[in-house]
């Protein structure tokens, strides 16, 4: 990606489309395309990250409620069994 600066508003801008011109997404003045950088900027796509952390909450969400499903039938079946023994 390169990064470009709008000769209207002053605004920077990225763009991976360094051929010809750009428009700018603040003021939509089409500029020369002109990078204040000769060199290529890697930026992270920040909402890649946060569906990564959605999926991995929402995957030990899914093992927490299943433990305690889990925890909830074995405590049932102790209380089962104490209740047969009182009764006995």
């Amino acid at each position: 990606m390169m990064e470009f600066m709008c000769q209207a508003c002053g605004e920077k801008s990225y763009s991976a489309y360094s051929s010809g011109e750009w428009k700018c997404p603040y003021c939509g003045i089409i500029n020369p395309a002109e990078g204040l950088h000769d060199q290529i900027l890697l930026i992270p796509d920040r909402r890649q990250s946060e569906r990564r952390q959605e999926e991995k909450q929402t995957a030990e969400n899914i093992e927490e409620k299943r433990k305690g499903e889990r925890r909830k039938k074995e405590g049932d079946k102790i209380g089962e069994l104490i209740i047969l023994k009182k009764n006995n």
